[in-house]
């Protein structure tokens, strides 16, 4: 089930099957055995849908397919996103006071953990079976399209442009959230850092050393732009209602709390983003272009 290519693929089109074959069959997997344990579930199958369309990003420059795949893929996650989103406030809550841990005076805030916690019953007890079984139609529908995605290119030929593409768009992403500080910016910064992040990884064999080394970077940086987003969700979902979250003493101090671990996430964030995304497109591609013909003929 590796995400990444290696020397035993036959062609570009072989890999593409191949590794979307393997995360799409894992995903119905998770959906048919979750059981009881329906959070770890959705988790897996949104990552099992985000890798799947990270490679299908790769490619899409040379194959058909992959706009309609990725759109269908993407569908199929929103169907479960709810369920996800329920859990990640309450998650967020608690990396938030534990990040500040002994400063805070942990019952006067239990009021905000609370609203979040029945907020997730609420939503896993609504029509959470009916996401599940609608989500997983949809993946097997996709899954049993996939042996028949051609790409119309192979060898590095079928990667470079759609490995240059991206990392534009995360250069241009990363300046617009840099000059604008916006949330909505940083967010889609950190979408285009994922996809950078997966094609890293799907072309890890190239340059294995270095290649983890960037993907390390990739994924920092994208966890530090996430931890911002979901605080940024987190205090609209309270700001949208402050009085079902308790007294706004207690309101104001999570306000707080958050804008000042959001302004040490930018900072961060900017800092990494900066020597990541240093190379330009032209130049990235290439390099990775010869250490992948290198690889292949060595």
């Amino acid at each position: 089930m590796a995400y990444r290519l290696t020397r035993r693929d036959r062609s570009a089109t072989h890999a593409l099957r191949r590794i979307a074959g393997a995360q799409l069959d894992a995903a119905v997997d998770a959906l048919d055995t979750a059981g009881d344990a329906r959070g770890a579930a959705v988790h897996a199958v949104r990552k099992r849908c985000k890798k799947v369309r990270g490679l299908l990003w790769l490619v899409a420059p040379v194959c058909d397919d992959a706009d309609a795949a990725s759109d269908a893929l993407r569908d199929a996650a929103r169907l479960i996103g709810p369920l996800r989103d329920a859990a990640v406030r309450v998650a967020t809550y608690d990396a938030l006071v534990t990040h500040y841990g002994a400063q805070l005076d942990r019952r006067a805030l239990a009021s905000v953990r609370r609203r979040f916690t029945l907020r997730r019953h609420d939503v896993e007890a609504d029509d959470a079976d009916a996401r599940l079984r609608e989500c997983r139609e949809r993946l097997a529908s996709v899954r049993d399209a996939v042996d028949d995605w051609t790409l119309d290119a192979d060898g590095f030929d079928a990667y470079a442009d759609g490995l240059r593409r991206t990392w534009r768009k995360a250069r241009k992403a990363m300046a617009c959230a840099a000059r604008s500080h916006a949330a909505e910016d940083l967010h889609t910064w950190r979408k285009r850092c994922k996809d950078h992040g997966y094609h890293a990884r799907l072309l890890r064999s190239i340059w294995p050393g270095p290649m983890d080394a960037h993907i390390t970077a990739a994924s920092a940086l994208a966890d530090c732009l996430g931890e911002h987003h979901d605080l940024a969700v987190f205090v609209a979902a309270i700001d949208a209602a402050p009085e079902r979250f308790g007294d706004r003493a207690a309101i104001d101090v999570m306000r707080g709390l958050v804008h000042a671990r959001q302004q040490a996430l930018l900072e961060d964030a900017l800092s990494q983003g900066r020597r990541l995304f240093a190379d330009k497109p032209a130049a990235l591609t290439r390099a990775w272009g010869i250490r992948y013909r290198v690889g292949r003929e060595g």
